[in-house]
């Protein structure tokens, strides 16, 4: 792996999981600088759905973070379809 040695060089995006005790699961979408291990955004909810994550990948373009890469795994997490709705 690529050590990057600016800021908004290299971005890694993941979800995370956690239940509470009442067995309700907490999603939360992270994107960090990998530089400085800064969290551009984190999104937490009961559920995330692609029309979210669609939107936090804009607001983070329209904020001026010219990222160079971005860096995530394979999970099925990052397969969906954007709704019409």
């Amino acid at each position: 792996m690529e050590v990057p040695d600016e800021l908004n060089h290299t971005c890694c995006m993941d979800f995370v999981t956690d239940v509470l005790e009442n067995k309700i699961f907490l999603k939360s979408f992270n994107i960090i600088d990998d530089f400085n291990h800064e969290a551009h955004d984190i999104e937490v909810d009961f559920s995330l759905c692609s029309n979210c994550l669609v939107w936090v990948l804009n607001h983070l373009i329209n904020k001026k973070r010219k990222l160079k890469k971005i860096r995530m795994d394979n999970g099925l997490e990052f397969i969906g379809h954007i709704s019409n709705n």
